[in-house]
């Protein structure tokens, strides 16, 4: 089973704010490549609330990603 490594979870998190992904490509230092596919986008307009589904293309292995809380996107303050 794969493990998801510390920057292929920083580049997750930093591309989970992009909306309309198919696919997170993720370059390491070493030059090797992962490929993270978009299998279902989580969205509720009325809070605000962003994400993805991911799967790697190679393990199968299953990541979520979500944004932070992002106000002029839908949440509104109280």
């Amino acid at each position: 089973m794969g493990e998801i490594n510390n920057q292929e979870a920083s580049v997750i998190a930093r591309e989970t704010y992009s909306r309309g992904k198919v696919r997170i490509l993720v370059t390491s230092n070493d030059q090797s490549r992962s490929t993270y596919i978009v299998i279902e986008t989580i969205e509720d307009k009325s809070t605000g609330l962003h994400g993805y589904v991911l799967e790697n293309e190679i393990t199968n292995e299953t990541v979520i990603g979500f944004e932070g809380t992002q106000t002029k996107n839908g949440m509104t303050q109280r």
